[in-house]
């Protein structure tokens, strides 16, 4: 029997694909976009805090290649990617935020984006250039609408689904992302690399008394959650958004699941936010391990002092 012959138009694995291999100037590697994105999207599902400090790196490195490029699209793309990781696991989000807060003080001055001038007409680099973008990557996520992209009832209210519908799992993506992306954006805002402008403007919309969605509602109370501490340090702020609150609470028409989350916030405000909920962001194994140990210990003691107190009792009953 004949061999097969390979079709000169065959399909083969992009990994297999044999490539022209572009060098720069000073003879790194340059990638085009779609590899520069599969790199970035590996580089960012290996992320975590214990391999934080060489995978920030390698991604530093492929931002970097923007410096021969004259619209910064590699360092671009590595943030848009970066949101949509954040946005995806609103548990790490704190994490990706300090990638992008390692990204601000460490990126080089050689880079530069000529779409993108400062003041006075020249072009935005280094740290500036990575806060423009985080800037505008924030205003174009926001302005998405996911939250808008819920259906939602008259009153408001957000529609049931039947369980393990495609409508079912559809709402429950977009609910999450959006809760991720305020989220992230309160992240990015408690590291320094948002202005308080951005954060009252998204709190002003979302806190909006005119017929409030409650998917909306819920984005509120994380962005509260995530930046209200340090805005109470700006007079004024937290008090308006408050009252917007306590109107909705008692005026709106939402479920009383809804009516229970808002009354809960205004209840962490009055204990100046202080609450075990807040701040729990990821874990390295160690610390795991660490509060696993320190709970072993406590049951322990807590088991003893049970024993204690039954030999005490019997011993006085036997008197």
């Amino acid at each position: 029997v004949e061999a097969l012959k390979k079709s000169a138009n065959r399909w083969v694995p992009r990994s297999r694909q044999k490539k022209e291999v572009k060098l720069a100037p000073d003879g790194t590697e340059l990638f085009d976009m779609d590899d520069l994105a599969l790199k970035g999207r590996s580089l960012l599902n290996k992320l975590t805090l214990e391999n934080f400090e060489p995978i920030t790196t390698d991604l530093i490195n492929l931002c970097a290649q923007s410096r021969w490029e004259e619209d910064a699209k590699s360092l671009k793309e590595i943030l848009a990617l970066t949101f949509a990781k954040a946005t995806d696991e609103p548990h790490w989000s704190s994490m990706y935020a300090q990638f992008c807060a390692t990204l601000v003080k460490t990126f080089s001055d050689s880079v530069l984006d000529k779409t993108s001038l400062d003041k006075n007409n020249l072009p935005i680099k280094g740290g500036f250039l990575v806060r423009r973008c985080l800037l505008l990557r924030c205003q174009t996520e926001y302005e998405k609408g996911w939250a808008n992209k819920i259906p939602t009832n008259p009153d408001g209210t957000q529609k049931e689904f039947e369980m393990m519908s495609e409508e079912y799992y559809t709402a429950a993506k977009e609910k999450r992302r959006g809760l991720g992306l305020v989220k992230f954006i309160g992240e990015l805002f408690g590291l320094g690399l948002l202005s308080n402008k951005v954060i009252v403007k998204i709190l002003l919309d979302q806190s909006n008394p005119e017929n409030p969605a409650e998917d909306v509602l819920e984005n509120l109370i994380q962005l509260v959650k995530t930046t209200g501490e340090i805005l109470e340090s700006t007079p004024g702020i937290m008090d308006n958004i408050f009252k917007r609150i306590q109107f909705i609470i008692e005026s709106a028409n939402i479920s009383s699941r809804v009516r229970f989350l808002l009354q809960d916030l205004v209840d962490l405000r009055r204990s100046r936010w202080k609450s075990s909920e807040l701040n729990q962001g990821p874990k390295t194994i160690s610390q795991i391990h660490a509060d696993e140990e320190e709970k072993r210990r406590i049951d322990e003691k807590e088991k003893s002092d049970r024993r204690r107190l039954n030999t005490n009792t019997r011993s006085f009953s036997n008197r």
